[in-house]
């Protein structure tokens, strides 16, 4: 008796341990309706979408459409949760995130895709160096992580050929207000830790 419990014991874990090491189910394809409306938040200005279809469109699975709508519906959603941050921000406190819990890792994870670069352009996101994403970080006391979040900052893996380093991309959305103070550090107008946001209001800060 004790052999048919150890058996069975052993055979649970065995499979417990199959499933936490099973790779996620791919999302079932979207339906037509679905494909419909993600075309037509694609090959519209922002200006012309349905708002109370917004949240559905925010809600659907790149995974479960076609590759060719992948790449551009995530440009356009990562365009519609910019302007989402940008129109809260003006609503939130003077210090954004205090007493918050820092972000989860997978909130901010970088963007892929074979023609994501050129999605992110049609979607009116603009390069940043890392030197800028660097001073955003200093001066908004923001993470990168929560400058995602916040904000619009976007990134992407740029691969390289083999054997050599792949460099991280990064992307502000055009109507993001950091770039005040991007054009701050672009034309030098800037103090060790004193610069002033120029009209920017310090709602900006994260902490």
């Amino acid at each position: 008796m004790r052999a048919l419990v150890a058996a069975a014991s052993a055979a649970a874990v065995l499979a417990a341990a199959s499933v936490r090491g099973a790779e996620p189910k791919a999302p079932a394809p979207a339906g037509e309706d679905t494909i419909k409306m993600v075309k037509f938040f694609t090959s519209h200005p922002v200006s012309e979408l349905p708002s109370t279809a917004v949240p559905a469109f925010l809600d659907v699975d790149a995974l479960s459409l076609p590759k060719g709508l992948r790449d551009k519906f995530t440009a356009r959603r990562e365009e519609l949760l910019a302007m989402k941050s940008e129109l809260e921000g003006k609503s939130k406190p003077l210090i954004r995130r205090m007493g918050v819990e820092p972000p989860p890792k997978d909130k901010c994870k970088p963007l892929e895709g074979s023609t994501i670069l050129a999605a992110l352009a049609w979607a009116k996101f603009k390069p940043i160096t890392t030197d800028e994403k660097e001073f955003l970080e200093s001066e908004t006391n923001c993470s990168e992580c929560e400058l995602v979040v916040e904000f619009s900052l976007r990134k992407v893996v740029n691969p390289k050929p083999k054997g050599k380093r792949d460099v991280m991309l990064y992307f502000l959305h055009e109507k993001d207000s950091l770039w005040t103070l991007v054009e701050v550090f672009r034309t030098g107008r800037k103090s060790p830790r004193g610069t002033e946001f120029f009209g920017m209001s310090i709602q900006s800060k994260c902490k």
